[in-house]
């Protein structure tokens, strides 16, 4: 173990400590005994005198979650950091609420050299904390996760049966300008094969200062090709952070296919301000970027892409938490009525729900306002799109770490031109270790 994580170690404890007496003077139940003398009784080994004074809590759900507090604390400090880590994971799938266990919970992932749990339950801990002496020590602790591995890597492959894997109209005539067309997008169904990956090596310049280069690629296969996509891209960020603020900003290219053949490639630069507000630890983050799209047989439509974001990040315990923000953007393409202003405002909510799912709801609302006239019609073009989609990962279904996520989602585009109207339902599984 490094000197780092011996240190953080200890502060932890310390930090532990104190919050235990202060913050959850009356986990003694009014039976004359605290945590912290608990704790101390485990630190020296009286295991049996650690029990005997969690007894005299009697009996009920919150002297059950005691006892098995208890005992998963006995298991840490005898050094079963397995058992420890199951017995606290069922106590924080019961009660998401119990952020003392969820500290020991992060802190003991840590000690296991399981990163990808202890980062998301240190997350968890430094967004919904009000102390900013815990949500430093949380902060620290992700930091010396990052450091333990500066790369990441990460894929996945689902299942994905949809509705209209065209995003094709439900007709086989459509009126455009009062001339009858045949379009040739029309609705399909069928079951495809989503999959993906991506990967980031981080080069640490100074304490606050990083290089970051990295990739990722999606892509969904169906039985007939010429309905399949792919896309993959590049990036790097050159970034800088303090106790309050992160900036960074770095160019990207990407190049999608449709069908297996090359449809478009998109180069440009992006950015970002992200900035914690209040005791409360909300984070407020600005996006920006620029990139030209040059498509490699429809001129009409390549030209610059400019969107900027914002998000507002509020977590209202360690059990629940929500995004709401907007994201604006304008196409200036070569040909005037494919170019376009939108504005999709959305809100994320996230959730721990009975049964140890770990519950999300994502709503949001694109309005898209085409400049010049479509051909034939006289008018611009204007959509409106709405998207849900909702999700679950079945935690207590979970296998050597790993759990099983269900998605779904719905899109509705209704469009004043007629070629552009449809919706969509898909259905997407996924296994996760990000829970």
């Amino acid at each position: 173990m490094s000197v780092l994580a011996k240190c953080l170690g200890s502060l932890f404890a310390f930090y532990c400590i104190i919050f235990s007496g202060i913050c959850i003077a009356n986990a003694d139940t009014g039976k004359g005994y605290s945590f912290e003398s608990v704790r101390s009784r485990i630190e020296a080994g009286q295991y049996d005198e650690a029990r005997a004074l969690v007894a005299q809590s009697g009996t009920g759900s919150a002297s059950d979650v005691a006892r098995a507090f208890t005992e998963a604390l006995i298991l840490k400090h005898q050094g079963n950091l397995k058992a420890a880590a199951e017995q606290m994971q069922k106590i924080v799938l019961a009660h998401p609420k119990f952020d003392r266990v969820r500290q020991e919970l992060a802190h003991t992932y840590f000690l296991l050299g399981e990163n990808e749990h202890a980062k998301y339950q240190f997350q968890i801990l430094s967004a919904s904390s009000q102390s900013p002496a815990f949500r430093s020590l949380y902060n620290n602790y992700i930091d010396s996760i990052d450091a333990r591995r500066p790369w990441t890597l990460d894929g996945y492959v689902s299942i994905a049966p949809s509705s209209n894997i065209t995003n094709g109209v439900n007709s086989d005539t459509v009126f455009v300008g009062g001339v009858p067309l045949v379009p040739g997008n029309k609705q399909k169904s069928g079951v495809g094969i989503n999959f993906g990956a991506s990967g980031t090596y981080r080069f640490d310049l100074t304490d606050r200062m990083a290089l970051a280069v990295g990739g990722n690629f999606d892509g969904t296969k169906y039985r007939d090709k010429d309905y399949d996509d792919f896309s993959g891209r590049v990036f790097s960020e050159l970034s800088y952070k303090n106790v309050d603020w992160r900036f960074g900003i770095g160019p990207t290219l990407e190049r999608t296919y449709y069908g297996w053949e090359g449809s478009r490639f998109g180069y440009g630069a992006e950015g970002s301000v992200q900035r914690r507000i209040g005791a409360g630890g909300d984070i407020l983050r600005l996006t920006s970027g620029v990139r030209y799209l040059d498509y490699d047989s429809q001129d009409a439509m390549s030209g610059v892409e400019t969107t900027v974001g914002l998000r507002y990040q509020h977590a209202f315990s360690a059990s629940l938490l929500a995004n709401i923000g907007v994201t604006t953007t304008r196409m200036d393409a070569e040909k005037d009525f494919n170019s376009y202003k939108s504005a999709r405002p959305y809100l994320e909510v996230y959730s721990d729900l009975p049964f140890g799912i770990l519950g999300s709801i994502a709503v949001g609302y694109e309005s898209r306002n085409y400049g010049g006239k479509f051909p034939w019609t006289g008018q611009g073009r204007k959509d409106g799109q709405i998207g849900i989609a909702v999700s679950g990962t079945f935690r207590n279904l979970s296998y050597m770490g790993i759990a099983p996520q269900l998605e779904y989602r719905y899109t509705n585009n209704n469009s004043n031109i007629g070629l552009y109207d449809y919706d969509s339902h898909a259905v997407n599984l996924y296994f996760t270790k990000k829970y």
